[in-house]
């Protein structure tokens, strides 16, 4: 009698990465990374350039500091160059505003004689630096969930599908959904699990757009759950990992009486070699179902296939 061997099925993460090395960030992806954080801290700055232009266009004929305060159309600009955020304005009164100017042009404007209006910009543009500063902290999560959510938007795409729910430039995108041979699936982000009651990175549904809230309270539902760390600067790298590592714990943990447990994922964009071998050893064990570095092409293509064909 002819006994049938069991067929073994091979992860279709093992085509793109073969050893733990393969997951590392290169030195040159590192690099181009944090170049492409310069340049986008450029586009971000440019509102702000303008803004400062245009200050110092309105204040050209002013002739001394103590008739600023008479241009009204100026006064959010004078309040932050006095050093006031957007939300602080909104908590001190028109007389409390008046006198944090006051004070801001008799040390700081006065001084300058003539030169009272280049100093009013400086100031305008050192705290318009800290509004820079506050957006730029996660640039990098937001361009890795840009880049992320079009590469599976165009792999739905290139099988044929619609990718519905994918902002123009997907930083805004709170799912992206598709459809094939009547097979509904609604990738989530940035969502509340029940389950965990922790944020989840992204969320495959088996559901339509308008049934996610429901689809994510009944576990049946889900395909998969992951983790997407946007961040390039190896420094931060394992800390970004340990956070990661530990919620897809918490997933596996609440997951653990299904029968057949949504598969769990990670994408990074800087996996340094330590990272690298412990995320290596949880897809050998089957802890995790898939990863990818998000600097590779390759992976990432080869993870948004997996997930796209769920």
């Amino acid at each position: 009698m002819r006994v049938r061997m069991a067929k073994t099925v091979t992860p279709p993460w093992r085509r793109f990465i073969k050893k733990a090395a393969d997951l590392e960030t290169p030195r040159k992806k590192t690099r181009a990374g944090f170049l492409e954080l310069a340049l986008e801290k450029t586009r971000q700055s440019e509102p702000f350039v303008e803004e400062a232009r245009h200050l110092r266009a309105l204040t050209a004929d002013v002739k001394t500091p103590a008739e600023l305060w008479g241009i009204a159309e100026i006064r959010p600009a004078l309040l932050t160059a006095a050093g006031l955020s957007e939300k602080a304005k909104s908590h001190i009164t028109a007389k409390e505003q008046f006198s944090a100017f006051a004070q801001m042009s008799r040390e700081a404007l006065e001084p300058q004689g003539e030169d009272f209006a280049d100093e009013l910009v400086y100031r305008f543009l050192l705290t318009r630096g800290d509004t820079l500063g506050g957006k730029m902290r996660n640039m990098g999560g937001k361009l890795a969930k840009r880049k992320f959510v079009n590469r599976i938007a165009a792999a739905v795409r290139l099988r044929g599908g619609d990718a519905g729910g994918v902002a123009a430039n997907a930083e805004g995108t709170k799912f992206v959904s598709w459809q094939f041979g009547g097979r509904a699936r609604t990738l989530a982000l940035d969502v509340t699990v029940p389950q965990t009651k922790t944020n989840v990175d992204a969320v495959l549904l088996s559901c339509l757009p308008g049934e996610k809230t429901q689809a994510l309270r009944d576990g049946k539902k889900h395909a998969a759950l992951g983790e997407l760390k946007g961040g390039i600067d190896p420094a931060g790298a394992d800390e970004h990992w340990k956070t990661a590592s530990h919620a897809l714990g918490r997933i596996r943990a609440a997951f653990a009486e299904n029968r057949k447990p949504p598969g769990l994922f990670f994408v990074g964009a800087s996996i340094e070699r330590r990272m690298a071998e412990e995320i290596y050893a949880q897809l050998q064990s089957g802890d995790i179902a898939f990863a990818a570095n998000l600097t590779s092409d390759e992976q990432l293509s080869a993870i948004c296939k997996w997930l796209v064909n769920l």
